[in-house]
């Protein structure tokens, strides 16, 4: 599947600039594969904050004309795209990295996992294995989230400070899961259970074993 027609939006962590490393390295391997990427600061400039982004968000959204919207975002990030999406913002698909389930000094905030028990919008959480905001099997055991959810295990921490070679596995499930929820939706799915592009979702696991990798800062 060809991505030119594809518009990526990233929104990153509460810790910009300081991981701008990540829009970086997926920015370069998505415009080189024909797609446009739109960086935190091209949608909310240096504003950190959780509701003056999603407004930001929101209006980037309405002023952007054809191609399909695929919205990727680590930790908040990913929480203020899944939210907007769950509540009816033009979102194709969701890919957040490090999902902040639970931040590991505060006691459960229901808010932050809520509508990822309802939403319908196909979402890919690609969750490091070390991530003290959460872990697959934790998320898996202790929310309650919709069929339209997959979460993935990466060998990696809640900052994503990954090499090379990691960063072209992520970009590759990243492209596989696009391509399956198009092909879903062709078929007549929506991407959630019983869609058949998902069955392609559930391999990517296997993908990213065995690879190299280090902790983040």
């Amino acid at each position: 599947m060809s991505l030119d027609s594809t518009i990526f939006i990233y929104l990153s962590g509460d810790s910009y600039p300081s991981d701008r490393y990540i829009e970086a390295a997926l920015g370069e391997r998505f415009r080189s594969a024909g797609a446009r990427f739109l960086e935190q600061h091209d949608v909310c400039g240096q504003e950190t904050k959780f509701e003056p982004r999603k407004t930001a968000l929101l209006s980037t959204l309405a002023s952007l004309e054809g191609g399909r919207v695929v919205a990727i975002g680590r930790s908040s990030g990913g929480r203020i795209l899944s939210l907007a999406a769950a509540e009816g913002a033009p979102i194709e698909a969701v890919i957040a990295l490090g999902y902040p389930f639970r931040h590991p000094k505060r006691d459960e905030e229901p808010e932050r996992t809520l509508h990822l028990a309802t939403t319908v919008v196909p979402t890919l959480i690609l969750q490091g294995a070390n991530d003290p905001y959460g872990t697959k099997e934790g998320a898996e055991g202790r929310y309650r989230l919709s069929s339209a959810v997959r979460i993935v295990e990466l060998p990696t921490n809640h900052e994503f400070r990954c090499k090379p070679e990691l960063w072209d596995e992520i970009a590759r499930m990243i492209t596989e899961f696009v391509e399956a929820v198009e092909r879903a939706k062709s078929a007549g799915g929506d991407g959630s259970e019983g869609a058949s592009g998902w069955g392609r979702v559930k391999r990517l696991v296997g993908w990213v074993r065995g690879l190299g990798w280090r902790h983040g800062a």
